[in-house]
């Protein structure tokens, strides 16, 4: 994974640089809560002394999550020295969006919405020169559908940012202003793998997975309700049928655990088909 050379030349001092991770780390869903895992061991490899601090709506941790710690994001506009970090970086999941009735909280109208605490206030907070933070970079982000005027509104105010790229062409084809546009790149998640050596991936697998799986191989499915528009006989026609056709049994995953996504696995288990 390449990074902006905005953030690479962040000025540190001789103090260690201290990275804030933001996103929704309060919440158990499996790929939030797998981002500063994975985003720590590869900004480490080009920064071996980094600090890390991660920032969410609220500071609940996820019981998915491997990090003992979780920051509150600012809730106000006017919090923008709140930070203290050198870089502040907006990782992964669907964090650009508007409105209090969106997103996993709810909190009071007096206060910031849970999107604008994940972008807005880190890009204030970037261009408040009192402040400390000296980047921040919103990285391989998704957006939701918002009407088009907001989406305009939405990318004037992400121009403000050190750097912003999005993971996916519905995201980048929406947040879009006048000339102002954001490019797309590849979803880092696919480096996961780089996460363990081989021989710690086969270990986790045979602690894991029954034999059979290790010996044949398997299709890995993961599966949350909102998947498939909520069609969850449908949905399990579609994994018997590649199972079938590529030979090979099926390991479900659940993705939104707080969502109760295994409850639906179970049903998906005993599914005639």
């Amino acid at each position: 994974m390449s990074f902006p050379q905005a953030f690479l030349a962040t000025p540190q001092g001789t103090k260690p640089m201290k990275i804030g991770l933001i996103g929704t780390f309060d919440v158990e869903n499996f790929g939030d809560c797998m981002f500063p895992e994975l985003y720590q061991h590869l900004l480490s490899q080009k920064i071996p002394d980094a600090q890390f601090h991660l920032y969410s709506p609220t500071d609940n941790c996820a019981l998915i999550l491997s990090f003992d710690k979780v920051n509150t994001l600012p809730t106000h506009l006017g919090e923008t020295q709140t930070f203290d970090e050198d870089a502040l970086i907006l990782i992964g999941g669907e964090t650009i969006g508007m409105g209090h009735s969106a997103g996993t909280f709810n909190f009071p109208r007096q206060t910031l919405s849970a999107y604008m605490r994940l972008w807005v206030m880190p890009i204030l907070s970037f261009l408040d020169t009192e402040a400390r933070p000296k980047f921040f970079g919103a990285h391989c982000v998704g957006a939701i559908k918002m009407r088009s005027e907001v989406n305009e509104k939405v990318a004037q105010v992400l121009n403000g940012a050190s750097h912003c790229a999005f993971r996916d062409e519905f995201s980048a084809s929406w947040i879009r202003s006048g000339d102002i546009g954001f490019s797309k790149k590849v979803d880092p998640m696919f480096l996961i793998d780089h996460l363990r050596s081989e021989d710690e991936w086969s270990q986790l697998t045979k602690k894991h997975l029954p034999d059979v799986y290790i010996k044949t191989g398997y299709l890995s499915v993961q599966m949350t309700m909102g998947y498939g528009g909520d069609n969850l006989h449908g949905w399990c026609d579609a994994v018997a049928t590649i199972s079938k056709t590529v030979g090979l049994p099926v390991a479900l995953v659940p993705i939104c655990h707080f969502l109760q996504d295994e409850a639906f696995l179970d049903i998906a288990r005993v599914s005639p088909e």
